[in-house]
């Protein structure tokens, strides 16, 4: 069955001149993988009545293999030569036991030094060697996957996944992710949907996962729901209970931001959020609390909340722009909302930070591309 239907996609590429040939199998058996290379072989060289050599892509699991490359040719005899490295020929090379090789693969080196790890990855890489993770999902019980839940679609008024801070994020666990042999899996729980994050989750048999924009109601239903390791980011729970929580001290933060402003003599600086809850609401109470901690009156009146829509805060934006002028001083939570106002006031004739200073938070690409650069917080997010 499975040469008739390689028979037919080659017939398929036949008059564009294209051939790929891609057979499933599972042995551990040299001689016999040998033989039904050369019936691949054999098939499309009839299919697109070629003769010589070609490339064989060949997916197989084999001595721990995922994906490799294979050279064929031919002779005038039709007699079919592969070139194959096992792990065991690598150990015999770099004078290692098969299990190191297979552990250097797989990403388990705690126990292998440096120089072995670089010895043995080179021949891998040389030899097209690629990690087998259903082998490895078989022997770990797991998937080698991480679910990412982002719990909002939009963020500032645009989809979150165009916010500097969410890209920066994902971009930084994916990174760290595939680091450690492991892949990532972007799970959207918008609405705030935990059965569907639950039930993707157990679909894809996930090892695990980060939860970004989960209100802590929806958080506890999905730990109803799934019996799964998960890592809560920027979380602020009100109940005592147990989890892990990777954040930043956005109290001390907030605390930053109006000592920096107090130094350099801006006594009645205006904070300014998109809400006043979770991360926002700690930043601001920082702010107020470093400002009375300095005896300066910093009351609610000091604090304001913009809409989401950003029609309604350009709105907003021309209604405080008089009291921004007049406070000289403008904190905003986050990165996005500071580019946004900098560039409302020097739209509107006003010089920046001559005639109004103004801060953010996140040190996201914002900070560094902004004329003139944006005092910021850092994160220290990827």
């Amino acid at each position: 069955m499975i040469f008739i239907m390689l028979h037919s996609f080659c017939r398929a590429y036949e008059k564009a001149g294209i051939f790929l040939a891609f057979i499933i199998l599972q042995t551990d058996d040299e001689a016999l993988l040998g033989i039904h290379i050369k019936k691949v072989f054999i098939c499309v060289q009839n299919s697109l009545k070629i003769k010589g050599s070609f490339g064989l892509q060949l997916l197989y699991e084999y001595d721990m293999i995922t994906l490799k490359t294979i050279c064929v040719s031919t002779d005038q005899t039709g007699s079919v030569r592969t070139a194959m490295k096992r792990l065991q020929d690598i150990a015999d090379q770099v004078g290692v036991s098969r299990t190191t090789v297979s552990n250097v693969l797989h990403g388990n080196t705690k126990k292998v030094s440096k120089e072995m790890i670089r010895k043995i990855s080179e021949i891998l890489n040389q030899e097209g060697y690629v990690p087998n993770t259903s082998s490895r999902e078989l022997t770990r019980k797991g998937s080698c996957i991480i679910g990412l839940v982002l719990g909002y679609s939009c963020i500032h008024g645009i989809p979150s996944l165009r916010d500097t801070f969410v890209a920066e994020f994902l971009s930084g666990v994916e990174e760290t992710a595939h680091r450690n042999g492991y892949y990532v899996m972007l799970i959207n729980g918008q609405d705030q949907n935990t059965d569907r994050v639950a039930e993707i989750a157990s679909r894809r048999n996930v090892d695990g996962l980060v939860v970004l924009g989960l209100d802590e109601k929806k958080y506890k239903e999905l730990r109803r729901q799934l019996n799964k390791y998960m890592v809560l980011i920027d979380t602020y729970p009100e109940a005592e209970y147990h989890y892990v929580n990777v954040g930043t001290d956005d109290f001390g933060g907030g605390a930053m931001v109006a000592k920096y402003l107090l130094d350099n003599g801006y006594t009645q600086a205006i904070f300014v959020a998109e809400c006043d809850t979770g991360a926002d609401h700690y930043r601001w109470k920082g702010f107020q609390h470093q400002m009375r901690s300095a005896g300066i009156d910093c009351g609610e009146e000091r604090h304001i909340l913009l809409p989401e829509d950003l029609s309604l805060r350009r709105v907003m934006y021309g209604h405080y722009l008089d009291r921004f002028v007049q406070a000289k001083a403008v904190a905003l939570a986050s990165d996005y909302d500071a580019a946004e106002v900098m560039n409302y006031l020097q739209d509107h004739g006003i010089q920046v930070p001559e005639q109004v200073s103004v801060t953010g938070f996140d040190d996201c690409i914002y900070a560094e591309l902004m004329h003139p650069p944006l005092t910021t917080v850092r994160q220290n997010v990827p």
